[in-house]
């Protein structure tokens, strides 16, 4: 998990963005249902879920192209719920870019100071600005069609930019490019927004990217948030099963504790307290249920007298460079695991929990 994004403080605790129990309909569809959220100045949102679930619904009702069924929206402490999209001050990067084919990257950039009727000198200082800070200063007489995925990317980028937006949209940024451009794309995705530090939500189905570019993700399904945190506690402390899933973290299962260990699968696998982290709960009394996280980190080949090991069937192994990629059965449960050593395990392998590497949730 890149942790850059998680790492960067936000510098103001003013409201940027606000959320208030918003909902949107279409006929009698609900697509966003019930949405609070509070995006401090300065901070990056990611919206994350499946296809359909209402994410990029909440994002139109920022921008003024839907409005709220019911709830509110607010904007550096001013109510817009009913404000047009023209006056809330907002840059949008759309998932197409939308570049206009017939002008220049140098026109794409200045097009919405030139609209707000910025004069020439101006225009002229504020787009070298921003196609320096995209590192595409040399393409600026170029047509859209000369360009690359990721220099249209940077384009649109800089046109939302350019108004000096108070909020900044960004559906699918990098959806359209291919993996090894897209993970070039994130970095400097992510040192463009650390460095203009403009309040930012990023509407995304990529797990990763979410990672990567947030300070804080909220995982939207059926029109609802179901949570809302840092990275860093969606990862290691998911709600429940789905955003374990979603984010790739891990699976949940459910514990019984004893004095000096935890059991899982109904008792079928006793792990030892040292492959236990604790460090973020109450200790439990003996006796008492309870829930663990089970992440591709989290297990390790054993050999078979490990104390606290248990066997497990390769269903399948995915060789992907510095490590080995398993899916296994555990006593009937599925789980994921990364291997660091040789692919050729065999049908049967013995597994352990490495050192504090099952969180107890």
């Amino acid at each position: 998990m890149n942790t850059s994004a998680m790492s960067t403080s936000v510098a103001s605790t003013s409201p940027g963005l606000a959320l208030d129990d918003v909902s949107v309909r279409y006929g009698d569809t609900l697509a966003v249902d019930g949405v609070t959220i509070d995006v401090r100045e300065g901070e990056i949102l990611a919206l994350v879920g499946p296809s359909g679930c209402g994410k990029t619904s909440v994002l139109r009702s920022i921008a003024g192209m839907v409005r709220p069924s019911t709830g509110r929206i607010r904007i550096g402490g001013t109510d817009v719920t009913s404000t047009p999209p023209a006056r809330r001050n907002i840059g949008l990067v759309p998932q197409s870019y939308a570049m206009f084919p017939h002008m220049s990257v140098r026109g794409n950039v200045e097009y919405g100071l030139r609209a707000r009727g910025v004069n020439r000198a101006e225009r002229t200082r504020r787009t070298d600005e921003l196609l320096e800070l995209v590192h595409l200063s040399e393409y600026a007489g170029r047509r859209p069609g000369a360009l690359s995925g990721g220099q249209r990317q940077r384009v649109a980028l800089a046109r939302a930019l350019a108004i000096d937006p108070t909020v900044l949209l960004l559906d699918e940024p990098l959806s359209a490019l291919d993996p090894q451009l897209r993970a070039g794309l994130r970095r400097s995705l992510s040192a463009n927004l650390a460095q203009v530090g403009c309040t930012t939500v990023i509407v995304t189905h990529d797990q990763q990217e979410a990672l990567a570019l947030a300070h804080s993700i909220a995982i939207v399904r059926d029109g609802r948030v179901i949570q809302h945190g840092t990275p860093d506690d969606l990862w290691n402390h998911p709600v429940d099963e789905f955003v374990a899933d979603f984010l790739g973290s891990g699976r949940i299962l459910e514990t019984l504790r004893t004095p000096d260990a935890v059991e899982v699968l109904g008792g079928r696998w006793r792990i030892p307290e040292s492959g236990i982290d604790v460090t973020r709960v109450e200790r439990d009394s003996p006796g008492s249920g309870g829930r663990v996280l089970v992440r591709r980190d989290s297990l390790r080949i054993a050999d078979a007298d490990t104390p606290g090991s248990t066997t497990a069937r390769v269903l399948h192994a995915e060789f992907a460079g510095t490590v080995t990629r398993l899916r296994i059965d555990v006593h009937g449960t599925e789980l994921d695991m990364d291997h660091v050593g040789p692919a050729d395990l065999g049908p049967i392998v013995t597994v352990a929990a490495r050192d504090e590497g099952i969180v107890l949730l």
